[in-house]
């Protein structure tokens, strides 16, 4: 059986909360990714969510990176986005920031919460043409 490789593993999700269930259920599926040589890089996103009105001591992104570290995917294979506050800012400033510079355009795609079609189409569609996601 073969599996795609794909180029980088983008997670749209997150939490400053380091012991909530659904940012270490995250942290085990991409961490399971990662082991199962499904990507050998993890994009981490997130600053804090838009409805804080202070700056975490710890941002999102950092939290599940940290995560990721505990669970044996080694740092220098883990790239953090943390200026978005919001979905559709995780996904433009890891386009700008990341994606493009490394030329990384081939993304498996983790967005805890997205179970409508329309929300899926919604995430697709902010990535560009040039970009293809599973």
């Amino acid at each position: 059986m073969t599996h795609d490789i794909f180029d980088a593993l983008v997670v749209l999700g997150g939490s400053t909360a380091r012991q909530s269930e659904a940012l270490i259920g995250i942290a085990d599926s991409a961490a399971h990714a990662f082991r199962s040589r499904l990507t050998s890089s993890i994009i981490a996103t997130g600053c804090c969510h838009h409805t804080l009105d202070i700056f975490p001591g710890r941002t999102e992104a950092q939290c599940l990176r940290d995560l990721l570290m505990a669970r044996d995917v080694p740092s220098g294979n883990i790239f953090t986005e943390e200026r978005s506050a919001d979905l559709l800012g995780r996904c433009l400033f890891s386009q700008q920031e990341i994606l493009i510079p490394c030329a990384w355009y081939h993304l498996l795609v983790l967005c805890p919460g997205a179970v409508t079609k329309e929300l899926r189409n919604g995430i697709e569609a902010s990535f560009t043409d040039d970009f293809s996601t599973e």
